[in-house]
Formats: structure tokens, sequence, C-alpha cells
């Protein structure tokens, strides 16, 4: 029984190891990837009590958010974030570097005003009980943080300034 009980510890590591490696090898450049625990995108999320995820762009591109399809930038990740006072919302980066976004009932992505280019979706600000928010996007060239804010009942403000 201890022999087996050891086999299957032995067989159940070695599987991890060998995910891991799968997984290391699969996963894109550190300038795209999805931020760490410990990050500036952790650390925002327990600043504002917003939460979110990222999910992996697959290689073709191809991503759905709330049903609707949108093409994006292939190594990259779309955050899918789940507001405190407002409607859910996905953020990615097209290939052409824009800024899209969705939730429920837009009927499509949208890309965002403000002539924004990023490489990377950071992170999502939720900022207070009257619905105020942010998103946050990285320009790898410049290492810089951008975020472009919603005011409620105006909107997005379509105004990129320097996080």
């Amino acid at each position: 029984m201890m022999f087996a009980a050891r086999a299957a510890r032995s067989w159940s590591m070695a599987a991890g190891i060998v995910f891991a490696a799968v997984f290391a090898a699969a996963t894109p450049a550190a300038a795209n990837a999805a931020p760490k625990v410990g990050s500036i995108a952790q650390e925002a999320a327990a600043a504002t009590g917003t939460s979110f995820h990222f999910t992996a762009v697959p290689a073709g591109g191809r991503v759905s958010c709330y049903g609707y399809y949108g093409t994006f930038k292939a190594g990259t990740y779309v955050m899918v974030v789940d507001w405190i006072h407002t409607s859910d919302e996905c953020f990615g980066i097209s290939t052409d570097r824009t800024i899209w976004h969705a939730w429920p009932n837009s009927g499509g992505w949208k890309k965002m005003g403000g002539n924004g280019l990023a490489d990377t979706i950071a992170y999502a600000e939720d900022e207070g009980t009257n619905g105020s928010k942010g998103v946050v996007v990285r320009v790898a060239a410049s290492n810089k943080y951008w975020v472009q804010r919603y005011a409620p009942p105006l909107g997005w403000t379509e105004e990129w300034t320097q996080a």
C-alpha cells in the first residue's frame, strides 16, 4: 500500500513538472505575459476591490467575449473585468495595437476612443461608489502605463493619460 501511494505521488510530481515545462515553453514573452501575483495589476485589484482575470489570445487571434468575436494580437491577453457597480466588460489589444472593449448587450467589440495604441492590457481600476472606473494599458517601447477613465453618466472620457 505504501509503495502504491509513493508511486502515485512520484507520477503526480513528474506529470506536474512535464505540464509546467510544456506550459512555460508555450507561454509568450514576458513583455506580453499576464501580470503575476504581487504585480502592479494585483496591487491595483487589491486596492480598488476590482475583480479581473486574463484570457490568453490564441495563435489565430480570435477571442469571444459575451458571444462577440474579435481578432486580437496573438500572444497577448484579453482582460475580463467584473466591475463592482456597472456591467462587466472585456478589453483587448487588436493586431494594429488599438484598444477594444465589449460588454453584455454591446452588440460587439467597440474601439475605445482617444486613438490609444498599446501592447498590453495591464489592469482595471474601480474607483468608487459613483461608478467611476478606468482601464490601464502598457506601451512596450516606452514601458509606460496609460489610463482611460469612465465617468458616469458621460461614459468613457476618450482621453488617455499617463497612469
